[in-house]
Protein backbone atom coordinates (compact mmCIF):
# COMPACT_ATOMS: atom_id res chain seq x y z
CA UNK A 1 0.00 0.00 0.00
CA UNK A 2 1.45 2.99 -0.85
CA UNK A 3 1.63 6.03 1.71
CA UNK A 4 -0.91 8.84 0.11
CA UNK A 5 -3.54 5.73 -0.24
CA UNK A 6 -2.92 5.45 3.53
CA UNK A 7 -3.27 9.16 3.77
CA UNK A 8 -6.75 9.12 2.14
CA UNK A 9 -7.78 6.59 4.42
CA UNK A 10 -6.43 8.33 7.41
CA UNK A 11 -8.55 11.30 6.33
CA UNK A 12 -11.84 8.76 5.84
CA UNK A 13 -11.21 7.82 9.39
CA UNK A 14 -10.95 11.41 10.66
CA UNK A 15 -13.85 12.46 8.91
CA UNK A 16 -16.21 9.77 9.71
CA UNK A 17 -14.84 9.89 13.76
CA UNK A 18 -15.53 13.79 13.16
CA UNK A 19 -19.30 12.61 12.17
CA UNK A 20 -19.68 10.46 14.65
CA UNK A 21 -18.20 13.13 16.97
CA UNK A 22 -20.89 15.48 15.60
CA UNK A 23 -24.00 13.48 15.60
CA UNK A 24 -22.79 11.82 19.34
CA UNK A 25 -23.11 15.39 20.85
CA UNK A 26 -26.95 16.25 18.65
CA UNK A 27 -28.38 13.22 19.96
CA UNK A 28 -26.59 14.04 23.83
CA UNK A 29 -28.47 17.20 23.31
CA UNK A 30 -31.55 15.35 21.96
CA UNK A 31 -31.91 13.56 25.22
CA UNK A 32 -31.06 16.36 27.55
CA UNK A 33 -33.95 18.19 25.93
CA UNK A 34 -36.25 15.29 26.29
CA UNK A 35 -35.08 14.72 30.03
CA UNK A 36 -35.56 18.13 30.52
CA UNK A 37 -38.84 18.27 29.13
CA UNK A 38 -39.98 14.97 30.82
CA UNK A 39 -38.97 16.68 34.21
CA UNK A 40 -41.09 19.86 33.11
CA UNK A 41 -44.17 17.69 32.29
CA UNK A 42 -43.76 16.18 35.50
CA UNK A 43 -43.87 18.91 37.53
CA UNK A 44 -47.00 20.21 35.24
CA UNK A 45 -48.78 16.82 35.97
CA UNK A 46 -48.34 17.67 39.69
CA UNK A 47 -49.61 20.84 39.39
CA UNK A 48 -52.28 19.13 37.62
CA UNK A 49 -52.97 16.77 40.38
CA UNK A 50 -53.09 19.28 42.67
CA UNK A 51 -55.83 21.13 41.53
CA UNK A 52 -58.03 18.36 40.81
CA UNK A 53 -57.81 17.50 45.31
CA UNK A 54 -58.86 20.93 45.10
CA UNK A 55 -61.86 20.72 43.27
CA UNK A 56 -62.71 17.16 44.54
CA UNK A 57 -62.59 18.88 48.26
CA UNK A 58 -64.93 21.68 46.90
CA UNK A 59 -67.22 19.07 45.18
CA UNK A 60 -67.46 17.04 48.65
CA UNK A 61 -68.11 20.15 50.38
CA UNK A 62 -70.96 21.41 48.33
CA UNK A 63 -72.09 17.84 48.42
CA UNK A 64 -72.39 17.90 52.36
CA UNK A 65 -73.85 21.66 52.45
CA UNK A 66 -76.87 20.11 49.50
CA UNK A 67 -77.53 17.07 51.67
CA UNK A 68 -77.69 19.01 54.78
CA UNK A 69 -79.78 21.83 52.88
CA UNK A 70 -82.16 19.38 51.54
CA UNK A 71 -82.97 17.72 55.04
CA UNK A 72 -83.84 21.76 56.31
CA UNK A 73 -85.65 22.00 53.34
CA UNK A 74 -87.78 18.85 54.30
CA UNK A 75 -87.74 19.49 58.01
CA UNK A 76 -89.62 22.84 56.81
CA UNK A 77 -92.12 21.43 54.48
CA UNK A 78 -92.79 19.14 57.54
CA UNK A 79 -93.79 21.48 59.16
CA UNK A 80 -95.43 23.63 57.01
CA UNK A 81 -98.10 20.63 56.07
CA UNK A 82 -98.46 19.80 60.44
CA UNK A 83 -99.16 24.08 60.23
CA UNK A 84 -101.71 23.50 57.35
CA UNK A 85 -103.35 20.45 59.16
CA UNK A 86 -103.56 22.45 62.51
CA UNK A 87 -104.74 25.48 60.54
CA UNK A 88 -107.63 23.01 58.73
CA UNK A 89 -108.89 21.95 61.89
CA UNK A 90 -109.04 25.69 63.76
CA UNK A 91 -111.35 26.43 60.41
CA UNK A 92 -113.64 23.69 61.03
CA UNK A 93 -113.36 24.43 64.93
CA UNK A 94 -114.14 28.03 64.69
CA UNK A 95 -117.84 27.87 63.54
CA UNK A 96 -118.09 25.86 66.63
CA UNK A 97 -116.28 28.57 69.01
CA UNK A 98 -118.54 31.15 67.31
CA UNK A 99 -121.09 29.57 68.87
CA UNK A 100 -119.54 29.78 72.19
CA UNK A 101 -118.78 33.33 72.29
Amino acid sequence: MSLSLCGNHINEIKALAKGTAEATSKIRITIEKNYNQTGNTVAEISKIAAVIEDVNDIVTIIVTVVEEQSITTNEIVGNVARSRRASVKLMKMWPIAAKWR
